[in-house]
């Protein structure tokens, strides 16, 4: 029986493009959760009646209509490593401050920055090899992910021009001093609508609706362009008040905050304003405590965008691996 290739050692790697369609080296790493970036073709019929006095109707012929590349990635979410960086390119804009520590404020901005090559390393190969890098990513949807018991989680869907197929793996250089978001480091920093409130998972999903792009001459895609920016949150609490409900049937607007403080100046601050919960549910289904369930939507004003996130930590740019 041969050897199979195992997932252990999933690395992501990534470098910052300056020109749409040509890969660059990657730079920063991220050991990764999820990594399920694939190409594909598709290879539609030929579109005619099929070929007179064939014994059969099975038709013959095929050909390349487009040839497309996207993905996943996932991995724990960190103050100080290349999860920065991936902020960046999800959210639009990033300011460095700061003179040690040094603040990493992103805030939301259309359009994305330019693209990245990402190198999806799929774990242990058995023989052969197990990594594709992808050229031109735009990160579509986000979702930065925050439970009781667990490190905070980020997923990326993201749009690709192409890959090379499978080739040789990088070295990833790791970041060894990071220091992953923990979900007791938020203490009981949740506040919305002016007063503070438990709850066990908050999830921020950020959506571009980026369009693929196929133009004459090309079986690629060429620049993605956006369709308009969607937030989404979800709160998941033991309902223990009023406030969720009354907020939503007043149509209420208030903002939103969430801080993570970790060691040596190390946090992560999320701001989100003119919050509005657009459903709340809480079902009873159990003899012991009743899960409430509120979605939330954040909408920009003449000075916010709805959503910023602010990173403190010891590296003078966001770009540090």
């Amino acid at each position: 029986m041969a050897a199979v290739h195992r997932g252990f050692g999933a690395s992501i790697g990534i470098g910052v493009e300056s020109v749409y369609g040509t890969p660059v080296a990657r730079t920063n790493w991220l050991r990764g959760t999820t990594v399920s970036g694939r190409r594909t073709l598709d290879k539609p019929l030929v579109p005619h009646l099929g070929d007179l006095s064939q014994v059969s109707t099975m038709m013959r012929n095929f050909y390349t209509a487009s040839d497309n590349a996207s993905g996943t990635i996932s991995y724990p979410l960190a103050y100080d490593d290349s999860s920065v960086l991936l902020a960046r390119h999800t959210f639009g804009s990033n300011a460095d401050g700061g003179a040690g520590p040094f603040t990493h404020t992103m805030t939301l901005s259309s359009p994305l920055p330019g693209p990245l090559t990402i190198e999806q390393i799929s774990g242990t190969p058995a023989t052969g090899n197990v990594t594709e890098v992808f050229t031109s990513c735009l990160i579509n949807t986000t979702r930065y992910i925050f439970e009781a018991g667990k490190l905070g989680m980020v997923e990326h869907d993201f749009i690709a021009q192409t890959s090379g197929g499978l080739v040789a793996a990088g070295t990833p250089t790791q970041n060894v001093t990071r220091e992953y978001v923990q979900h007791q480091q938020a203490g009981t920093s949740f506040s919305v609508f002016g007063s503070l409130q438990s709850v066990r998972k908050f999830t921020i999903a950020i959506n571009r609706n980026l369009q693929r792009n196929q133009e004459l001459g090309a079986l690629t895609t060429q620049i993605p362009i956006e369709g308009g920016l969607e937030i989404e949150m979800e709160a998941q609490v033991l309902w223990q008040s009023a406030t969720w409900y009354t907020n939503y049937l007043n149509s209420t607007q208030g903002n939103l905050a969430l801080t993570f403080t970790g060691t040596s100046s190390r946090s992560l601050a999320i701001t989100s304003q003119n919050v509005l919960v657009v459903d709340r549910s809480a079902p009873v289904n159990t003899a012991a405590g009743i899960l409430e369930t509120i979605k939330l939507r954040p909408y920009a004003d003449a000075s916010n965008q709805g959503l910023s996130m602010v990173f403190t930590n010891g590296n003078a740019v966001h770009t540090s691996n």
